[in-house]
């Protein structure tokens, strides 16, 4: 709340000719001495009531996902601005402010000449994280102009907006298709290889790819048969990212960023893959978006992991670890073989280090170190 170089001026030329109407005898100035000092004053008024009764609310255009708006690194959000005036007479003109947390752009403001009474006003604003978390707006403040523009009330009229920001998904080298090859109506080709799929006849049905038709079969049925890929079940994956001992953010940030790179590349070869990151773990469907995956990149923080049991380790076909250092993988894989790949937060130079201090992962533009591959393996 403070009082604008006019309504100064109001208030010194109104105090001066009331002391002037004493002092002098000249009754004619007290009128418009106290008219000044009132008008001050009711702008001043005006002014707290209006900003008082400001509603506002916050929409980001996003997918909601687990109860956030998601967006990711580099990528441009909208957000909309919805300011209410309750009142029922028109508001004075204001200064609508909206402020974005640390990591999530920069303050963005619009001078709204007036809203009618009841009536609402939209203000769409871009913003461009450059960090990963859950993050968002963090406020939003409205600073009322009195009448004659005497006074102005900043106020805070909203708590904000919290939302997901994902890191960039980074290209990984696709570790195969899991046993699992394209349907034989998408090639010419023959598989050969340690491939699971299994197969049976049926009877021809009109429409059926004549490639399919069994023709052994035919010969010694006669009747025309075709073959049938069995249903079977995805391989499965886990993708486990184990936080403990990891001080430094963006080493984190690294590691996150590299197993949701990971899960994409294995949902898409295929794999069905559960992801833990920290005590929370969710289910990666194959050759599915996975929303949930990256709400829960954007919410991880540096803990130690749910550790997986030895059920579960024996049903996995390939492990991804991302860890300190190599001294924690035995307490994740309880002394289980299987196929593991092993990404740790001191594979990571400190001038990558650097870089990201400067400038966080603005723009999605994110180097991870060389040996972070899904194609070299190792046995646990």
């Amino acid at each position: 709340m403070r009082v604008t170089t006019s309504g100064i001026v109001f208030l010194i030329a109104g105090v001066s000719l009331c002391i002037a109407a004493y002092r002098f005898q000249l009754p004619a100035l007290l009128p418009v001495g106290i008219l000044l000092v009132f008008l001050t004053v009711f702008s001043l008024i005006f002014a707290l009531v209006t900003s008082t009764r400001m509603k506002v609310k916050l929409r980001a255009f996003a997918p909601h996902v687990s109860g956030y708006p998601l967006t990711y690194v580099g990528t441009d959000t909208d957000v909309r601005v919805s300011v209410t005036n309750a009142l029922p007479f028109r508001s004075g003109s204001f200064y609508l402010e909206v402020e974005p947390e640390n990591g999530f752009g920069f303050p963005q403001g619009v001078q709204v000449p007036s809203v009618a009474g009841g009536g609402t006003v939209e203000v769409d604003a871009t913003f461009t994280p450059s960090a990963r978390g859950l993050r968002g707006i963090s406020a939003v403040t409205v600073a009322v102009n009195g009448p004659f523009r005497l006074t102005m009330f900043k106020k805070k009229v909203s708590q904000g907006l919290k939302i997901a920001v994902a890191p960039p998904r980074v290209q990984l080298a696709s570790p195969g298709l899991s046993g699992r090859p394209n349907p034989l109506a998408e090639t010419e080709r023959l598989s050969r290889g340690t491939s699971t799929r299994d197969f049976y006849t049926r009877e021809y049905a009109p429409g059926d790819d004549l490639r399919h038709i069994h023709w052994k079969t035919v010969a010694r049925t006669g009747q025309l048969v075709v073959r049938q890929e069995a249903d079977e079940d995805n391989p499965v994956a886990a993708v486990i990212v184990h936080g403990e001992g990891i001080s430094h953010p963006v080493e984190f940030d690294l590691l996150v960023a590299a197993a949701m790179s990971a899960v994409h590349a294995l949902t898409q070869s295929g794999f069905s893959v559960r992801v833990v990151m920290g005590e929370h773990s969710v289910q990666a469907e194959p050759r599915e978006r996975n929303l949930s995956v990256d709400v829960l990149a954007a919410r991880a923080h540096a803990a130690p992991a749910r550790m997986p049991s030895a059920r579960e380790m024996r049903a996995l076909s390939e492990l991804v670890v991302c860890a300190p250092d190599p001294d924690h993988v035995p307490r994740i894989t309880g002394g289980q073989r299987v196929r593991t790949h092993r990404w740790y937060a001191s594979d990571i130079d400190s001038e990558t280090v650097d870089d990201m201090n400067f400038t966080g992962m603005f723009g999605g533009d994110v180097n991870l170190p060389s040996q972070w591959s899904l194609r070299g393996v190792s046995c646990a």
